[in-house]
C-alpha cells in the first residue's frame, strides 16, 4: 500500500487529533490556598459634658444678692449638654466651691484669684433638683439642675470673705 499525498495529510491530522485527545496539550496550574481578611470598626469614646452654671438668683435683697454671713442663700441653676454624637449616660454630678488649690483651704473667687483667708468650710452647699443618673442623655439634649450656697455665720471675723468683691466660684463636674 501506498501513501499518498492525501493520505499522507489526513494520516498527519489523526496523529495530531489523538495527540490532543489523549492530552499531547499539557495545562498546567495551581489550587489556590484559602484565604482570608480581617477589617477592624472602631468604638468611640464617651465625649465631655458641656456644664453651664448660670448667675445666681437670691441672696441678701440688702446687698445686691450677695452671701452675707447667716443670710440667705444664693440659687444656682445648671445645665449639663451630651455633646457627643452617640446617647451617653449621666453617673454623677458634683457641685462644689473649689479651693485655690489642692491642699489649700481658701477658695477661689470667679476670676480664678486665691481669697486668702476666706474659708471653703464657711460655705454650704445644698443640692436642689438634680438630673437622674445613668438615665441616657440623647446628642445634643441638656438636662438641668440647681443648687443652693449659703455663707454660714461662724463665730470669727469673716471680712476676709467680703473685701475681695466676688462671690466664691461655683463649679458642676458632671460624669
Amino acid at each position: 500500500m501506498q501513501f499518498t499525498r492525501k493520505k499522507k495529510i489526513a494520516s498527519a491530522a489523526a496523529v495530531g487529533a489523538m495527540a490532543l485527545a489523549t492530552g499531547g496539550v499539557a495545562i498546567a496550574f495551581f489550587t489556590g490556598n484559602s484565604g482570608s481578611s480581617d477589617g477592624n470598626g472602631s468604638i468611640g469614646t464617651g465625649t465631655a459634658w458641656s456644664v453651664v452654671v448660670d448667675a445666681p438668683t437670691g441672696g441678701s435683697t440688702g446687698q445686691s444678692g450677695a452671701l452675707l454671713p447667716g443670710g440667705p442663700a444664693q440659687h444656682f441653676a445648671y445645665h449639663i449638654t451630651n455633646t457627643s454624637d452617640g446617647d451617653q449616660a449621666l453617673t454623677s454630678v458634683v457641685d462644689s466651691i473649689p479651693t485655690f488649690a489642692p491642699g489649700n483651704v481658701d477658695v477661689e473667687n470667679a476670676s480664678g484669684a486665691d481669697v486668702s483667708g476666706c474659708l471653703q468650710s464657711w460655705f454650704t452647699i445644698t443640692p436642689g433638683t438634680t438630673p437622674t443618673l445613668s438615665a441616657s442623655i440623647a446628642p445634643g439634649a441638656t438636662v438641668d439642675g440647681s443648687f443652693t450656697v449659703t455663707l454660714d455665720d461662724k463665730p470669727t471675723n469673716q471680712d476676709v470673705c467680703k473685701a475681695k468683691g466676688t462671690a466664691p466660684k461655683v463649679t458642676v463636674t458632671a460624669s
